[in-house]
């Protein structure tokens, strides 16, 4: 199941060469991972009950993961209450083609954040230039471009 460039694992487990997998009816899906972009050819022995077993060669067109195309919209909510505004960052535009976005970074004048959604609220307590910075981590640990930005309370 794996050639060195190939790799599968099925409910998280990481298949062998070789190795029977009993195949769950609510899962029926093998995820695949590649060292390196490219077709490759695989060839797929299933075996029923009774012993009988079937193959099939599949071509298998691995990319290579796209980045997270990050984005970042910020917004005054409210700055009725002496000495508080309340900010909303919202990193719900993020774009992952091929795959999931797993977590979203912030850090607010230093401050880091670590959020499973894509929005959060932050209150400043203080006049001045804000320093904020995003980047979210998708499901194989690669993190999207940092964005920078100042936010300026008068």
């Amino acid at each position: 199941t794996s050639n060195g460039k190939v790799h599968f694992s099925y409910r998280g487990v990481a298949l062998q060469n070789d190795w029977p997998v009993i195949v769950a009816g609510d899962s029926t899906s093998v995820f695949c991972s590649c060292d390196t972009p490219g077709f490759y050819a695989v060839d797929f022995y299933l075996t029923d009950q009774l012993g009988k077993t079937t193959g099939k060669q599949l071509i298998i067109n691995c990319l290579a993961n796209q980045k997270i195309k990050a984005s970042l919209a910020t917004q005054l909510i409210d700055s009725l209450t002496t000495g508080n505004w309340l900010y909303l960052f919202d990193a719900s535009a993020c774009y992952k083609p091929d795959g999931k976005i797993m977590s979203y970074h912030f850090s607010i004048n230093g401050q880091m954040m670590q959020a499973a959604t894509p929005v959060f609220y932050w209150t400043f307590h203080s006049r001045g230039t804000q320093t904020v910075s995003f980047y979210a981590v998708d499901d194989l640990g690669q993190l999207s471009d940092t964005i920078n930005e100042q936010i300026l309370i008068p």
